[in-house]
C-alpha cells in the first residue's frame, strides 16, 4: 500500500492561471506525492509546489499516449483535469481516449474543478485507505 500517491495533473492552456492559484493552495498536500505532468503544466507545478514533477511531452506531442502507457501500467493512482470544457476543441480524439484508458483502469478521475477540490482534500489520499476501495467487480461479487 502507497501512502505516496502518483497523481496525474492535465490542464488547458486556457486554465493555467487556475492551475497556479489551486496547485499553490494546495502545495503543502501536493508535495507529499509523485506529480505527472506534460511539458508547461509540469514547468508551473515545479514553480508553484516547489518539488520535482515527472515531466512528460506536451500532450500532442505524444505526452498523452505517454501518460495513458503510465495509466495502464498501473503507476499512476489519480488524475486530474483542468480543462476549459470536455464540449471544447481541446478535448480531442486523445483527451477521449486518456479519459477512456482512466476509467478502464479505475482509477480517480476529477474532470473539473469541483471534484479536484474533493480528492485533494480526501483523507483518503495519505491514507492506506485509498488502495482498499474496491472494484466494481468485488462489490458486485459481495
Amino acid at each position: 500500500m502507497n501512502l505516496v500517491k502518483r497523481i496525474a495533473i492535465v490542464a488547458d492552456d486556457a486554465r493555467k492561471n487556475d492551475l497556479i492559484e489551486w496547485s499553490f493552495h494546495h502545495r503543502e498536500v501536493l508535495k507529499r506525492h509523485q506529480l505527472i505532468a506534460a511539458a508547461y503544466t509540469a514547468d508551473v507545478l515545479e514553480g508553484t509546489v516547489n518539488t520535482a514533477v515527472h515531466k512528460l511531452e506536451a500532450g500532442n506531442a505524444g505526452g498523452f499516449q505517454q501518460l495513458a502507457d503510465l495509466i495502464s501500467g498501473g503507476k499512476v493512482d489519480a488524475i486530474i483535469f483542468l480543462l476549459q470544457s470536455r464540449n471544447s476543441e481541446s478535448f480531442g480524439n486523445e483527451m477521449k481516449s486518456l479519459l477512456h484508458v482512466a476509467e478502464e483502469m479505475e482509477i480517480i478521475i476529477a474532470t473539473n474543478m469541483s471534484t479536484a477540490e474533493v480528492v485533494i482534500s480526501s483523507s483518503l489520499l495519505d491514507s492506506k485507505g485509498w488502495d482498499n476501495i474496491p472494484s466494481y467487480e468485488e462489490r458486485e461479487a459481495v
